[in-house]
């Protein structure tokens, strides 16, 4: 997929991975990024929920080696430290696939 903005800020480019449907629609979003910008890519993940509720969602900190899973019936994040997090789409936990 061509690289273009998913939020109303220029600067916020597609997810890092996105799992589709056929039709296109996201199934599964993931970020990867820094311990500093954890919290800008909440924010992020949570515009695309406002649009795509029906997608899963990620945050790896590779800073700090951490996985967060939005929980959107308790609208918090779950963490790869309480919790083994797996998406319904994937035979394995998200950070066996990461750690490869």
């Amino acid at each position: 997929m061509p690289v273009s903005t998913v939020t109303d800020n220029w600067n916020d480019l597609t997810p890092d991975i996105i799992l589709f449907t056929q039709d296109h629609d996201p199934l599964m979003i993931m970020e990867i990024t820094t311990h500093k910008d954890l919290r800008r890519n909440f924010n992020k993940c949570l515009t695309l929920f406002a649009r795509f509720p029906q997608a899963e969602y990620f945050v790896f900190d590779y800073d700090k080696n951490i996985l967060y899973q939005y929980d959107a019936e308790n609208n918090e994040w779950l963490t790869s430290i309480d919790y083994e997090l797996a998406s319904v789409y994937f035979d394995k936990p998200i950070l066996d696939y990461i750690y490869l």
